[in-house]
Order: C-alpha cells, then sequence, then structure tokens
C-alpha cells in the first residue's frame, strides 16, 4: 500500500512539474520568441531598405541568431537535467505560483534549491552568459543597429526554448 502511495506522490509531483514547465517556459518563450524574430528581422529589412550591404547584414543577423540559439539550447540542457533528475523543483514552483494566486499566504513555502554536483557555478554561468549577450549587442549595435542587435539574440534565444521544451514535452 505505500508503493501506491509514493507512485501517485511521483506522478502528481511529474505532471505539476510539467504544468509549470509549460507555464513559465513553453509558452511565453512561444510568444516572446515570434515577437522577437518579427521586430529583429523586421529592423534588418529596414536597413536593407537604407541601403546597407546585403551579405553583411544576414551575416550580423545569423552570428546573433546563431548566438541566442546557442545560449537557450544551454540553458534548456540545464533546465531538462533539473526537470528530469529534480521533478520535485518544478512541481514546488508550481504549488508555489498557485498559492501566490488563491492570495493563501500560509500555503506559501520557501523555496528550495536543487542540490546537484556543480550548483554552486550556476549562477556564474548565468553571469557570463549575460555579460556575453550584452557584450555582443553592444558590438554588433553599431554595425546593424541597437533594435535588430537585441531582438535577434533574444529570438534565437526563446525560440530555442520553445523548440526543446515543444519536443520534450511532446506538445
Amino acid at each position: 500500500m505505500v508503493k501506491v502511495a509514493s507512485v501517485r506522490k511521483t506522478e502528481s509531483e511529474r505532471e505539476k512539474a510539467v504544468a509549470q514547465v509549460k507555464a513559465s517556459i513553453l509558452f511565453p518563450s512561444a510568444l516572446l520568441g515570434l515577437v522577437s524574430i518579427v521586430l529583429g528581422y523586421g529592423a534588418v529589412i529596414y536597413l536593407m531598405f537604407k541601403g546597407r550591404d546585403f551579405p553583411g547584414l544576414i551575416t550580423d543577423s545569423f552570428v546573433l541568431l546563431g548566438t541566442g540559439i546557442a545560449i537557450g539550447l544551454i540553458q534548456s540542457l540545464y533546465h531538462r537535467f533539473l526537470f528530469d533528475r529534480f521533478p520535485e523543483y518544478y512541481a514546488q514552483r508550481r504549488r508555489r505560483s498557485e498559492a501566490l494566486r488563491s492570495r493563501n499566504l500560509k500555503r506559501v513555502e520557501i523555496l528550495s534549491k536543487p542540490g546537484h554536483a556543480g550548483s554552486w557555478s550556476v549562477p556564474l554561468f548565468y553571469i557570463a552568459g549575460i555579460g556575453g549577450a550584452v557584450a555582443l549587442i553592444v558590438f554588433f549595435a553599431a554595425r546593424l543597429n541597437p533594435l535588430a542587435s537585441v531582438f535577434l539574440l533574444l529570438a534565437g534565444f526563446y525560440n530555442m526554448r520553445f523548440f526543446f521544451w515543444k519536443k520534450k514535452l511532446g506538445v
């Protein structure tokens, strides 16, 4: 009887984890990826009509898009590692968001960090990724324009996250 209860709890944790990933990663990434790609390539098309060289624009835009894809893939692989090894982390985030939405502050629990090997280095990787992305945006803002450089990087990032999780969750 104890095994049945633990299996149900594990399935419930997994379902909550899937719901949390869909609500916090998959659906926002779809919307932000679409908006970013339209704005980014809209700015590139604007620059084409202003007479900028076409091969240079395409090369710069693909570099930004590819870098965003690489950063999105790295983050998605880490989140998938957490999802596969620690589904209770996402389930806990889901319960917390449900309690906050229902204004039931007594049920709001403090989030615990997943304790895996190398968890101390995760914030350093986030800082390095953000710093590298900002440096790339500043560099390409002079070559393209700020709008194109920001949104092309974000388009690659969010679209990679969306397609990665869409395939993983089978949506």
